[in-house]
């Protein structure tokens, strides 16, 4: 068999301790950036999501509040216009004494 014989300047390089540390701590440091931005990509698209999410909650629940108060204030209306003080006022005009409302 024959006997290989690596490149002598790749031999000289890769014998040298700091530039295997050097390298060493290339890959990790790239390795580790990379997972962080990884997670920084996801996390970000997932707080986006619950923002959205936390809205459109928000919105449904003002919109359901403001019906129920409308209807609230419709039927206030219907019951102030139909109380006797209102019907009296409105066959027999009389300026003087007014309904309150209440």
């Amino acid at each position: 068999m024959r006997n290989l014989h690596p490149i002598p300047y790749i031999k000289n390089r890769s014998t040298s301790l700091f530039l295997r540390l050097l390298a060493g701590f290339l890959c990790i440091t790239l390795l580790l950036s990379t997972l962080t931005i990884y997670s920084f990509a996801v996390s970000k698209q997932n707080v986006r999501k619950e923002i959205v999410k936390y809205n459109t909650l928000m919105l449904h629940n003002t919109m359901e509040s403001y019906e129920k108060h409308f209807d609230m204030i419709k039927r206030q209306k219907l019951l102030y216009f139909l109380s006797e003080k209102v019907q009296k006022f409105h066959t027999n005009p009389k300026f003087i004494d007014f309904p309150g409302v209440q």
